[in-house]
């Protein structure tokens, strides 16, 4: 399965990252204390680091509406975002600054910009300052609102828009312990707080969780991580009953999946069920540029902790859903990789993980063959071969070899080393059915026909030009598309994910054909190509374009 290729600079600031995460534990009751709680270590932006370390220097720009953003400036006078830079897709003398719509981690607010809106910060009559977006035709739209289609051109809102009730707190009593809250912080720290009440644990006081929103404040030294803390009501002040730094953690999954939010949304905490032994969280944040966090959380009444949490390079980390039909929420965590080319250039490698509760954690589920016990069984050899071709990324044979077992199991449900046979199908239709989705939206389709497994249908991209331009230096196939200039990412993809299919199916002559095309793109004098083609005529003999390609790279010595 397809991880993230991340830079060694990367990797070490997470792995300095994972020192950060604490959860607290309930003490003595005491109102809020006036002075600061302490914070986790500050931690440098990344991209701050690579600008300088690459001979730059980092300025802190603001636009006219007040929005931040780091811009490196090189010694030739050109300036990159520092993200951009960090990434690779912007370079000394290249000048790629934002000028009129820098880059935010918000995900609505950036969806906000990109269709020519303007996302600014309202203020209601109780003050409380909440983000819109005001579209081009004057319709104001609360901004999470306008990102989910729950608003838009002419349907407006009354303006100021009035902050959701189980995020924003209505009476004085709770107002009182948002500004109690706040008054314990740095200045500056964040731009606001929220609230949601809670729905509490069985014979539970009532609790309300506090949180930090908008951008954390990186100019002040520590940088303050978000948080979460829960408050229980006593007498005429409030108890802090738990709190958390959202940092990061080295949880015992992949420690690149712990990325603490830069940014949440005054939305971005929600009460959720999984098991209801305790309470529990989701916060949806953003980082960076564009990338997207998720966090799950738990309180058991005693401790505030984060039980998981992912991070993407794209909204949209994580969610909930129940996948098994076993009546409770599973966690599912975005591990697609954006970066088949560039962010920019679309070409998506979509893969989602699944975690479970079982007894008092959350487990991974992977899709893995059935127990000794159940070798030999109905459906032990269907669900072999589907775990294979899935492990091969050959998605609709995986799909239906799968159905094939779950049928011949008839009412039964024989248990994986993680799961089940059935947990099985639900992994492998919810991948599949993600490839094929990006499949569909691909702006290079003969990739995305690879990642999805369907190599006839690659090949049938292909078939529009003759060999002598299919094999060509200025293919094509290349030339004026998003993968003009990848093609040794191309190369890469291409004959690593042939080489995966062809081990569990080796008779797939389509296969053969993308593979050696890889090759090609890669080193035009490798003889494996002529080799692979052969192979592709021999088990193709009808197909003339598998036989134009063998003549045309004729095997050594024959």
């Amino acid at each position: 399965m397809k991880k993230f290729n991340k830079s060694v600079l990367f990797v070490a600031f997470l792995v300095t990252l994972a020192v950060g995460l604490t959860g607290c534990v309930a003490g003595q009751p005491v109102v809020v204390p006036a002075t600061p709680t302490t914070t986790a270590p500050g931690l440098a932006n990344p991209a701050s680091i690579y600008c300088g370390e690459q001979g730059g220097t980092l300025e802190i720009r603001s636009d006219a509406a007040g929005n931040q953003s780091g811009v490196c400036v090189f010694a030739d006078g050109s300036e990159c975002d520092e993200w951009a830079f960090f990434r690779g897709e912007c370079a000394p003398g290249e000048h790629a600054v934002p000028t009129s719509e820098p880059e935010v981690a918000n995900p609505a607010a950036a969806y906000c910009v990109q269709q020519g809106g303007s996302n600014q910060i309202l203020t209601d009559g109780s003050g409380n300052r909440f983000p819109v977006c005001i579209l081009a035709d004057g319709t104001v739209c609360q901004e999470t609102d306008y990102y989910t289609g729950d608003c838009g051109p002419g349907q407006p809102q009354d303006a100021p828009v009035a902050p959701s009730a189980t995020v924003t707190s209505t009476t004085s009593a709770q107002k009182a312990l948002i500004s109690a809250v706040e008054a314990a912080l740095p200045a500056g720290a964040y731009d606001g707080l929220a609230s949601l009440e809670l729905q509490p644990l069985p014979g539970g006081p009532p609790l309300w969780a506090v949180y930090s929103t908008g951008m954390r404040n990186f100019t002040l030294d520590p940088t303050p991580s978000h948080f979460v803390a829960l408050y229980a009501p006593v007498g005429d002040g409030w108890n802090e009953v738990a709190r958390l730094d959202i940092s990061n953690a080295a949880m015992a999954g992949d420690p690149l999946l712990e990325l603490g939010p830069d940014f949440v949304a005054p939305d971005g905490v929600a009460q959720v069920e999984i098991d209801p032994g305790r309470i529990w969280l989701t916060v949806d944040g953003g980082v960076g540029a564009h990338g997207g966090t998720f966090q799950v959380l738990s309180f058991d009444g005693e401790t505030l902790r984060q039980e998981i949490g992912g991070v993407s390079a794209s909204p949209g980390a994580g969610y909930l859903a129940d996948l098994n039909g076993d009546g409770m929420n599973d966690v599912v965590l975005n591990a697609t990789e954006y970066y088949v080319f560039c962010y920019a250039c679309g070409v998506r490698h979509p893969y989602f993980s699944v975690y479970t509760w079982l007894g008092d954690q959350l487990l991974p589920v992977e899709i893995s063959a059935l127990m000794m016990g159940q070798r030999g069984t109905p459906p032990d050899e269907a669900n072999s071969r589907a775990v294979q071709l899935a492990q091969a990324g050959l998605w609709p044979d995986a799909l239906a070899a799968i159905k094939e077992a779950v049928t011949l199991a008839g009412a039964d449900d024989p248990p994986t080393p993680t799961g089940s046979l059935r947990w099985n199908d639900a992994l492998i239709q919810l991948n599949a059915d993600a490839q094929l989705a990006s499949l569909q939206s691909s702006p290079y389709p003969l990739l995305s026909n690879v990642f999805y497994g369907d190599y006839a249908a690659a090949v049938d991209l292909m078939r529009a030009w003759p060999v002598d331009q299919i094999f060509s230096p200025d293919t094509p196939l290349v030339m004026g598309t998003v993968a003009e200039s990848w093609q040794a990412e191309l190369s890469s993809y291409l004959t690593q994910s042939a080489s995966a299919a062809l081990e569990v199916k080796p008779e797939l002559a389509p296969a053969l054909f993308v593979r050696a095309w890889g090759e090609y793109l890669a080193d035009p004098s490798d003889p494996q190509i002529a080799a692979d083609l052969a192979a592709a005529a021999q088990l193709a003999p009808g197909d003339a374009l598998f036989g134009d390609a063998a003549q045309a790279f004729p095997v050594a010595g024959r």
